[in-house]
């Protein structure tokens, strides 16, 4: 997949919703990451600076426990 395709990418510029952030989360560990930014329509780049933005605050695991609730 190219950096942005429009037509896989169908979220590209939209926020993450709290679920998007919770199921991101949550499949962390078990799925690829490309696999991950597919599901969610968003790009690969997006996807692993937003994991590490929610690192650094701090809430990744918060979300990783809402997404096993999902």
């Amino acid at each position: 997949m190219k950096a942005y395709d429009p037509e896989l990418c169908e979220n590209h510029g939209k926020l993450f919703t709290e679920d998007d952030l919770a199921y991101m989360c949550s499949m962390w560990d078990g799925m690829k990451k490309i696999d991950i930014a597919l599901a969610l329509g968003k790009t690969y780049r997006t996807v692993i600076s937003k994991a590490y933005t929610l690192r650094k605050r701090g809430t990744f695991e918060h979300y990783k426990q809402l997404g096993k609730n999902l």
